[in-house]
């Protein structure tokens, strides 16, 4: 019995070792084995898989990593909701921001489709994401079979579209307060439209981006809408 608890003590080690690796490298495809307490090997090759292998993971490590965390009182399901926890931590993108976004761009409402007048295209899902980029998506992405209509898919297409509009806009020196108008109204308005007002008249407040705020507010007081 001794043995047993001294060799699970130190899978625990290994296991801890191992998730700290993949949360330094951002959880860069590596292939990694885990050794579960029935010495069982598993591999992992990134984020998605180290979540589905969870059950070979200690509590305590379980924990950690979802310390931060909240569920929300909100129209979406626990599952969708720790999905975009998940995706917003891979893409280092804050969980309730996201949220506070696809509260203002569809009301939780996975079924919501909009037409573009400037366009003629739909907008989709929870993050209404435009068709007509759908090939941009696959490229920030990198997910060949991305699918507009798939709900985790709408969720991951649209983190990767915020997380690469921070990169755009973090070329220029801007303040923590710009970024977030920069990002905010670049997701609703397009990177090109709000960029070239900006040119001209400095970093400017709209309605959508107080939208975004007050909700961001109510959900980290209230935990719901």
């Amino acid at each position: 019995m001794k043995k047993y608890f001294v060799a699970k003590k130190v899978v625990r080690f290994v296991v801890v070792l191992l998730v700290c690796t993949v949360l330094i490298n951002g959880f860069n495809k590596i292939t990694y084995k885990l050794m579960a307490e029935e010495n069982n090997n598993v591999e992992i090759e990134n984020l998605e898989q180290f979540i589905d292998n969870f059950s070979i993971i200690p509590e305590e490590i379980k924990e950690a990593y979802y310390e931060d965390f909240v569920l929300l009182d909100i129209p979406l399901s626990e599952e969708l909701q720790l999905y975009t926890f998940e995706m917003s931590k891979k893409y280092g993108e804050n969980y309730i921001f996201i949220v506070s976004i696809m509260k203002t761009e569809s009301d939780f409402n996975k079924k919501a489709i909009c037409r573009n007048e400037a366009d003629n295209y739909y907008s989709i899902g929870l993050m209404q994401l435009n068709q007509r980029y759908e090939d941009e998506f696959i490229q920030l992405t990198e997910k060949k079979d991305f699918n507009i209509y798939d709900s985790k898919d709408n969720i991951l297409g649209g983190i990767a579209k915020i997380h690469n509009l921070k990169e755009q806009w973090s070329k220029y020196d801007i303040s923590d307060e710009d970024m977030f108008l920069a990002i905010t109204n670049s997701y609703n308005k397009g990177f090109g439209a709000y960029k070239s007002e900006v040119l001209s008249r400095g970093f400017f407040s709209r309605k959508y981006d107080r939208k975004v705020l007050k909700n961001k507010i109510k959900l980290e007081q209230d935990g719901g809408m």
